[in-house]
C-alpha cells in the first residue's frame, strides 16, 4: 500500500484573496475522504486476518496465603507474537477478583483472594 500524501490548503473568508472554495478543492477533499477510508479498510482487513487465536484448555490451580500463583503455559506460539490473553475462570469465591497481571515466556501469573481454587483457561491473541 503506497502512503497517502496530504497537502493542507488555507482559506480565508475574504473572497477577494482567491482562496475562496471553489468546486476544484471541494472534489480533492471528498476524494481525500475517499482515500483515507479506502486505506483504513485495507488496514483493518489486513489485521483481522493477520490475528489468530488459540485457547488453551483449563487447569486447576490454587493461590497461597500471598495472593498470587504463577501458571506454567505451554504458549501456541511465541511469546512476542502475543497480543493479548483472555482468562475464563471458576474460582470458588471472589471470582469477581481475579486478575491476570502477567504473561511471560515461563506463563501466566495469576492474583486472588489467598486460598483460592480457581479453574481456568486462556484464550491467546496472536500475530
Amino acid at each position: 500500500m503506497s502512503a497517502i500524501t496530504f497537502t493542507k490548503k488555507t482559506y480565508s473568508d475574504t473572497a477577494s484573496s482567491g482562496s475562496g472554495l471553489v468546486a476544484a478543492d471541494m472534489n480533492k477533499i471528498e476524494q481525500a475522504i475517499v482515500d483515507l477510508n479506502n486505506a483504513v479498510t485495507k488496514l483493518q482487513d489486513s489485521v483481522s486476518r493477520s490475528v489468530q487465536a488459540a485457547k488453551i484448555s483449563a487447569r486447576t490451580v490454587s493461590t497461597s496465603a500471598s495472593h498470587a500463583v504463577t501458571m506454567a503455559v505451554s504458549w501456541p506460539v511465541d511469546v512476542s507474537r502475543i497480543v493479548a490473553v483472555v482468562p475464563t475462570y471458576i474460582c470458588n469465591d471472589y471470582s469477581d477478583r481475579v486478575v491476570l497481571s502477567n504473561w511471560d515466556e515461563s506463563g501466566v501469573t495469576l492474583r486472588a483472594g489467598a486460598d483460592q481454587v480457581i479453574s481456568i483457561s486462556l484464550f491467546v491473541l496472536y500475530v
